[in-house]
């Protein structure tokens, strides 16, 4: 009888290790099978570039938006970013029209009073045109040109709440239905940049000035010592007996007197 209740107590040990690996098998399939073969694990990304700088005030601010899926096929990707409009006004937008096949009017947006813009591009599952996949490096999805009005500390922030809303920045994977693979961590969600002032223009050199009199510059003993001079040289004239040009001259006739 004893061996009969240790070998029912091992039995049933045996039945429970048994269901708990079959229940952690059966989950791991039925994981696969749900979510297929695409990785969620490494999250898509959007960055600007420059990360960050400074740039002289009358300059133009060139900002590249990068997209990187790591290695998974999306079908749309939406990138809204806000800016300060006291500080530099978007003046062109270039998208690149190669990663996508459609660029949605609707889904594209620049208002420079408020400061935010927006560029979408889509591509429709399960039709000829291939899904966008970022290979190797990152991709430029757009590229935006400011020009700056005044000098002071830029801010950039990307617009984004994890969902697909609105004005909101996302990277939605292909899938039934698509998911947003696009997350930001606090740090990534702002940029700085800094406008310096322009330098001040120096001032026109001085011309010096004509109307100023010949003997300004002379040194008083200079006019004095000159005009010693002069006078003394007149005095010389006047006192010299061999130079008294002004002296009447006359001739003196003297007769002998003669006993006749």
């Amino acid at each position: 009888m004893r061996f009969f209740e240790d070998y029912h107590i091992m039995s049933s040990k045996f039945k429970l290790y048994f269901t708990i690996l079959f229940s952690w098998v059966l989950f791991f399939f039925s994981s696969t099978i749900i979510l297929g073969d695409t990785d969620f694990t490494t999250n898509a990304e959007l960055t600007l570039y420059p990360t960050q700088g400074s740039i002289e005030q009358g300059e133009d601010l060139i900002i590249d938006v990068l997209v990187d899926t790591k290695g998974q096929e999306v079908v749309l990707v939406r990138a809204v970013v806000s800016f300060d409009p006291e500080i530099v006004r978007l003046e062109t937008v270039l998208k690149n029209e190669d990663l996508f096949c459609d660029w949605p009017s609707g889904e594209q947006f620049l208002d420079n009073n408020e400061g935010i813009v927006m560029v979408t591009g889509f591509c429709q599952s399960g039709t000829e045109d291939p899904l966008y996949v970022t290979i190797g490096e990152p991709d430029v999805f757009a590229r935006f040109t400011f020009s700056t009005l005044q000098a002071g500390d830029l801010r950039m922030d990307w617009e984004y709440s994890g969902f697909d809303e609105p004005m909101k920045s996302v990277i939605m994977a292909d899938g039934s239905p698509p998911q947003n693979i696009l997350v930001f961590d606090d740090d990534s969600l702002t940029y700085r940049y800094t406008v310096t002032p322009k330098p001040e223009d120096p001032p026109p050199p001085q011309m010096p000035d004509t109307n100023i009199p010949i003997f300004e510059n002379l040194s008083s003993t200079a006019v004095l010592g000159g005009s010693v001079f002069v006078l003394a040289f007149f005095v010389n004239i006047l006192l010299d007996p061999k130079r008294r040009y002004f002296r009447k001259s006359r001739t003196i006739v003297v007769y002998d007197d003669e006993e006749k």
